[in-house]
């Protein structure tokens, strides 16, 4: 979109957003795969899964193109984790993290208890971080992911560089 307000569908496809897990679509404003079925009679292609991870906006664009439009992707497919039954994406965790330039490294560590979901924010910084901005961090994640976290300092290097930013722990069935 001129105006900056996410990707206009375009006429000349069908654009579902699904449910990864089930294949079901998503409600307008929900997370969901975006699938694409070209209308081409020469080339047949139905329902390709991008394997991209977006949300639909039907509401008024100021650019006044009348067609939904694709928020920001937020993800991918398989770097998706379901916690506590919402999609939690590597670059909401990234995005939530940005605001704190006292943070070298960090992680999501997602562990599950007692049939129970927890994340767990990892952070590595080169001061030794106040309560306050351990609770800041935590606030800012759940703004952003919807899910409420622990956050944890850890020592200095005991994040790997190449390290996922969501490392799911859990030993599912």
């Amino acid at each position: 979109c001129e105006e900056g307000s996410g990707m206009h569908f375009d006429p000349t496809a069908l654009v579902e957003l699904l449910d990864p897990e089930s294949g079901e679509p998503v409600k307008t404003g929900e997370t969901g795969e975006v699938v694409v079925t070209p209308i081409n009679p020469v080339n047949t292609l139905f329902r390709f899964a991008t394997g991209d991870i977006s949300a639909v906006d039907d509401s008024h664009c100021p650019c006044n193109r009348p067609s939904p439009r694709l928020t920001a992707i937020l993800g991918r497919v398989d770097q998706v984790v379901k916690v506590r039954g919402l999609f939690l994406y590597p670059d909401q965790v990234a995005e939530a993290m940005s605001a704190f330039s006292e943070v070298r490294r960090f992680r999501a560590v997602i562990t599950r208890e007692r049939a129970m979901d927890d994340m767990t924010v990892e952070v590595e910084s080169n001061l030794s971080l106040p309560a306050k901005t351990l609770e800041d961090i935590g606030d800012t994640v759940k703004k952003t992911t919807k899910l409420g976290t622990k956050v944890v300092q850890v020592p200095q290097g005991t994040i790997p560089e190449d390290t996922q930013v969501v490392e799911d722990r859990r030993e599912l069935d």
